[in-house]
Protein backbone atom coordinates (compact mmCIF):
# COMPACT_ATOMS: atom_id res chain seq x y z
CA UNK A 1 0.00 0.00 0.00
CA UNK A 2 1.43 3.36 -0.76
CA UNK A 3 1.50 6.36 1.53
CA UNK A 4 -0.59 7.99 -0.09
CA UNK A 5 -3.41 5.19 -0.19
CA UNK A 6 -2.38 4.42 3.50
CA UNK A 7 -3.48 8.19 4.50
CA UNK A 8 -6.81 7.57 2.79
CA UNK A 9 -7.47 4.81 4.91
CA UNK A 10 -6.54 5.45 8.31
CA UNK A 11 -6.07 9.41 8.28
CA UNK A 12 -3.31 12.15 7.07
CA UNK A 13 0.29 12.34 8.69
CA UNK A 14 0.77 15.89 9.93
CA UNK A 15 4.63 15.45 10.92
CA UNK A 16 6.05 16.79 14.40
CA UNK A 17 9.16 18.80 12.95
CA UNK A 18 12.57 17.98 14.81
CA UNK A 19 12.28 21.32 17.43
CA UNK A 20 8.21 19.97 18.27
CA UNK A 21 10.09 16.38 18.93
CA UNK A 22 12.13 18.35 21.48
CA UNK A 23 9.80 20.36 23.16
CA UNK A 24 7.49 17.09 23.29
CA UNK A 25 10.18 15.28 25.28
CA UNK A 26 11.65 17.76 27.24
CA UNK A 27 12.54 17.27 30.60
CA UNK A 28 11.61 13.70 30.35
CA UNK A 29 13.88 10.98 32.29
CA UNK A 30 14.72 8.87 29.35
CA UNK A 31 16.94 8.85 26.37
CA UNK A 32 15.16 9.14 23.27
CA UNK A 33 16.33 9.57 19.45
CA UNK A 34 15.14 11.14 16.12
CA UNK A 35 15.67 8.43 13.46
CA UNK A 36 14.89 8.38 10.06
CA UNK A 37 15.49 11.02 7.11
CA UNK A 38 15.58 13.49 9.94
CA UNK A 39 18.48 11.74 11.09
CA UNK A 40 19.71 11.43 7.37
CA UNK A 41 19.78 15.02 7.49
CA UNK A 42 21.18 15.98 10.36
CA UNK A 43 24.12 13.83 9.69
CA UNK A 44 24.56 16.06 6.56
CA UNK A 45 22.81 14.04 4.36
CA UNK A 46 20.53 15.59 1.52
CA UNK A 47 17.54 17.71 2.23
CA UNK A 48 14.37 16.29 1.18
CA UNK A 49 10.44 16.30 1.92
CA UNK A 50 9.61 13.96 5.37
CA UNK A 51 6.66 11.88 5.26
CA UNK A 52 6.68 11.31 8.91
CA UNK A 53 9.08 11.73 11.74
CA UNK A 54 10.22 9.13 13.69
CA UNK A 55 11.36 8.85 17.03
CA UNK A 56 13.48 5.85 18.89
CA UNK A 57 13.17 4.78 22.46
CA UNK A 58 14.36 2.14 24.39
CA UNK A 59 11.63 -0.35 24.62
CA UNK A 60 12.83 -0.94 28.77
CA UNK A 61 11.36 2.91 29.33
CA UNK A 62 8.08 2.12 27.81
CA UNK A 63 6.04 2.71 31.03
CA UNK A 64 7.64 6.43 31.44
CA UNK A 65 7.41 7.01 27.71
CA UNK A 66 3.54 5.86 27.71
CA UNK A 67 3.44 8.70 31.09
CA UNK A 68 5.15 11.34 28.97
CA UNK A 69 2.89 10.94 26.02
CA UNK A 70 -0.07 10.73 28.12
CA UNK A 71 -2.05 13.45 26.04
CA UNK A 72 -1.60 11.23 22.75
CA UNK A 73 -3.52 8.75 21.63
CA UNK A 74 -1.59 5.49 20.54
CA UNK A 75 -1.97 3.19 17.84
CA UNK A 76 0.33 -0.35 17.90
CA UNK A 77 1.54 -0.68 14.06
CA UNK A 78 2.39 -3.71 12.61
CA UNK A 79 2.69 -5.72 9.11
CA UNK A 80 1.07 -2.83 7.85
CA UNK A 81 -2.20 -2.23 10.09
CA UNK A 82 -2.51 -0.49 12.79
CA UNK A 83 -4.50 -0.75 15.94
CA UNK A 84 -5.83 1.65 18.99
CA UNK A 85 -3.93 1.01 22.04
CA UNK A 86 -6.11 1.75 24.99
CA UNK A 87 -4.21 3.08 28.26
CA UNK A 88 -4.45 -0.12 30.36
CA UNK A 89 -3.49 -2.76 27.34
CA UNK A 90 0.09 -3.92 27.77
CA UNK A 91 1.97 -4.13 24.66
CA UNK A 92 3.63 -7.27 23.10
CA UNK A 93 7.14 -8.24 22.76
CA UNK A 94 6.48 -8.32 18.99
CA UNK A 95 5.37 -4.91 18.57
CA UNK A 96 8.28 -2.45 17.63
CA UNK A 97 6.15 0.49 16.43
CA UNK A 98 3.49 2.94 17.83
CA UNK A 99 1.99 5.89 16.21
CA UNK A 100 0.71 8.98 18.08
CA UNK A 101 -2.02 11.47 17.45
CA UNK A 102 -4.50 13.62 19.55
CA UNK A 103 -7.21 11.95 18.86
CA UNK A 104 -9.33 10.26 16.16
CA UNK A 105 -10.69 13.24 14.24
CA UNK A 106 -6.53 14.40 14.19
CA UNK A 107 -3.37 13.79 12.21
CA UNK A 108 -0.50 11.39 12.51
CA UNK A 109 2.20 13.36 14.54
CA UNK A 110 4.87 10.96 15.50
CA UNK A 111 6.08 7.15 14.74
CA UNK A 112 7.86 6.19 17.42
CA UNK A 113 10.01 3.04 17.37
CA UNK A 114 11.17 0.85 20.39
CA UNK A 115 14.60 -0.72 20.75
CA UNK A 116 15.82 -3.52 22.55
CA UNK A 117 18.63 -3.48 25.03
CA UNK A 118 20.17 -5.76 27.06
CA UNK A 119 21.91 -4.22 29.63
CA UNK A 120 24.08 -1.07 28.59
CA UNK A 121 23.74 -2.78 25.17
CA UNK A 122 20.95 -1.68 22.50
CA UNK A 123 20.25 -4.35 20.38
CA UNK A 124 19.35 -4.47 16.46
CA UNK A 125 16.17 -5.72 16.97
CA UNK A 126 16.07 -8.00 13.64
CA UNK A 127 19.26 -9.61 14.87
CA UNK A 128 20.06 -9.77 18.30
CA UNK A 129 23.90 -10.10 18.05
CA UNK A 130 24.20 -7.12 16.20
CA UNK A 131 24.65 -4.39 19.30
CA UNK A 132 26.59 -1.22 20.61
CA UNK A 133 26.54 0.17 24.23
CA UNK A 134 23.52 2.59 24.22
CA UNK A 135 25.77 5.62 25.06
CA UNK A 136 27.17 5.50 21.05
CA UNK A 137 24.44 5.29 18.90
CA UNK A 138 23.35 8.82 19.06
CA UNK A 139 24.63 12.04 17.89
CA UNK A 140 23.47 16.19 18.84
CA UNK A 141 22.82 17.68 15.94
CA UNK A 142 23.64 21.68 15.25
CA UNK A 143 20.05 22.44 16.72
CA UNK A 144 20.79 20.45 20.02
CA UNK A 145 18.89 17.60 19.71
CA UNK A 146 19.52 13.73 19.78
CA UNK A 147 20.06 12.10 16.34
CA UNK A 148 20.44 8.05 15.61
CA UNK A 149 23.92 7.60 13.99
CA UNK A 150 23.51 7.74 10.50
CA UNK A 151 25.18 4.07 10.16
CA UNK A 152 22.45 2.99 12.40
CA UNK A 153 19.84 4.57 10.60
CA UNK A 154 20.90 3.24 7.28
CA UNK A 155 21.30 -0.63 8.65
CA UNK A 156 17.25 -0.24 8.83
CA UNK A 157 17.15 1.39 5.48
CA UNK A 158 19.38 -1.37 4.21
CA UNK A 159 16.50 -4.27 4.42
CA UNK A 160 13.74 -1.61 2.55
CA UNK A 161 16.31 -0.54 -0.10
CA UNK A 162 13.94 1.53 -1.61
CA UNK A 163 14.67 4.65 -3.89
CA UNK A 164 14.80 6.79 -1.15
CA UNK A 165 16.87 4.54 1.33
CA UNK A 166 19.51 4.13 -1.69
CA UNK A 167 19.68 8.06 -2.43
CA UNK A 168 20.26 8.43 1.64
CA UNK A 169 23.18 5.75 1.41
CA UNK A 170 24.67 7.63 -1.52
CA UNK A 171 24.48 10.86 0.47
CA UNK A 172 25.66 9.62 3.90
CA UNK A 173 28.31 7.52 2.72
CA UNK A 174 30.86 10.25 2.23
CA UNK A 175 30.33 11.57 6.05
CA UNK A 176 30.43 8.14 7.24
CA UNK A 177 33.76 7.48 9.48
CA UNK A 178 36.11 4.83 9.04
CA UNK A 179 34.27 3.36 12.50
CA UNK A 180 31.43 4.17 11.21
CA UNK A 181 31.48 2.26 7.33
CA UNK A 182 32.78 -0.91 9.23
CA UNK A 183 30.17 -1.20 11.99
CA UNK A 184 27.72 -0.86 8.78
CA UNK A 185 29.46 -3.19 7.06
CA UNK A 186 29.58 -5.59 9.72
CA UNK A 187 26.07 -5.77 10.37
CA UNK A 188 24.86 -6.25 6.91
CA UNK A 189 27.42 -9.04 6.10
CA UNK A 190 25.28 -10.39 9.48
CA UNK A 191 22.00 -9.63 8.10
CA UNK A 192 21.85 -9.19 4.45
CA UNK A 193 25.15 -10.66 2.86
CA UNK A 194 24.49 -9.83 -0.24
CA UNK A 195 23.24 -6.30 -0.18
CA UNK A 196 25.12 -4.53 -3.11
CA UNK A 197 25.78 -1.62 0.06
CA UNK A 198 28.78 -3.80 0.66
CA UNK A 199 30.33 -3.24 -2.10
CA UNK A 200 30.47 0.50 -1.54
CA UNK A 201 31.26 0.09 1.90
CA UNK A 202 34.84 -2.14 0.97
CA UNK A 203 36.22 0.23 -1.56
Amino acid sequence: MSFESFQAVYGRWRAMLPAQVGKLFAGCGFPWWIGGGWAVEAAGGRQRAHEDTDVVVLRRDLAEVRRQLGDYHLWQARDGFIKPLARADAIGEEISQLWLRRNASSPWELDLLLTPTDGDDWLYRRENSVRRPVGSIGFLGVDGLPYLRPEIVLLFKAKLHRGKDQADFDALLPQLSAEAREFLAASLHTTLPEHPWLVQLRR
